[in-house]
């Protein structure tokens, strides 16, 4: 059994559902009842939806420095609403990586969402700053999980006393069973549970040469965690299966930056527009910005 880590191309660069029945979605809030994170799990991330009070706060794993892989779950309240492009709210990426108590090693906003093909709960998330290279990135597992397999949970929600802790935590899970797209897992003790803010945190399968992929969390009874009833004692929860999107995982995050052709206001709205042609299809795009130095959803307007 191999694992893959994405590497990136770097260049000059533009900002460009099984659900189990019943179960609580972990959205709101900022990660599971057990340990703090070694520095195994530096790539675990925090996703802050929204500007001032985060409307939304979930997790997410760097695949590459300049991608992070979280759920459609995370970003929006309905799988669906979640489109390819600039995110439709503002969204920073916090990772903590080692850094000191005080410090947070990257901060960063999304510049562009790529939802997984065929409804899967699964979005990659370019960065519009590249991640610096002491931050370690997460590896892509190439074998699904069985039942009775033990997996790995890291994520930055709340714990049994934390409403937002300083780092990301664990938990150990045993997979109950799995299907084509999604595993179900449980607790390996009353302390290992996944809480709010946890969605879209990777599950992880530990090997000999670290940590890999399997799947990301989306959803959980949440029993132990900090505001909930001291009557739920369940720790079940839901993730969904990454084993099988290796190949569009790495061609997402591995593609060739995009090379800038020409720069300027091409739509004739007052806005800086870029026009650049996209290293993995070779294809022409224009990007319209939108006055903030962003830039929203492309369009394409010539091949080869």
């Amino acid at each position: 059994m191999t694992s893959r880590r994405i590497r990136t191309a770097w260049g000059a660069s533009l900002t460009t559902a099984v659900a189990m029945a019943n179960l609580i979605i972990p959205a709101t809030a900022v990660a599971v009842t057990g340990p703090e994170a070694a520095a195994t799990y530096a790539f675990t991330a925090r996703v802050l939806v929204g500007d001032g009070d985060p409307a939304r706060g979930c997790s997410a794993a760097l695949i590459s420095h300049e991608w992070v892989i979280t759920t459609a779950s995370c970003l929006a309240d309905d799988t669906t609403s979640v489109t390819a492009g600039k995110p439709q709210q503002k969204t920073t990426i916090n990772i903590k990586g080692s850094a000191p108590d005080t410090t947070t090693a990257y901060t960063g906003t999304v510049a562009e969402l790529v939802p997984a093909e065929g409804g899967r709960d699964v979005v990659m998330a370019r960065l519009a700053t590249s991640v610096p290279a002491t931050i370690p990135t997460l590896a892509l597992a190439d074998a699904g999980l069985a039942s009775g397999d033990e997996a790995t949970f890291a994520g930055t929600g709340r714990t049994k006393t934390e409403w937002v802790p300083d780092k990301p935590h664990t938990a150990t899970f045993t997979v109950d069973s799995t299907d084509t797209t999604t595993l179900a897992i449980s607790g390996k003790t009353a302390e290992d549970s996944i809480c709010k803010g946890d969605t879209g945190g990777p599950l992880l399968r530990d090997t000999d040469d670290g940590p890999e992929l399997v799947g990301l969390a989306t959803r959980s009874w949440q029993g132990g965690c900090l505001g909930t009833p001291e009557t739920e004692t369940r720790t079940n929860a839901e993730a969904v299966r990454t084993d099988d999107l290796g190949d569009w995982i790495s061609k997402t995050a591995g593609r060739a930056r995009i090379r800038q052709v020409a720069s300027g206001d091409f739509s004739g709205d007052g806005k800086s527009d870029a026009v650049a042609i996209d290293g993995a299809d070779g294809n022409l795009y224009a990007y319209p910005g939108d006055g903030k130095g962003g830039f929203g959803g492309r369009n394409q307007i010539g091949t080869g």
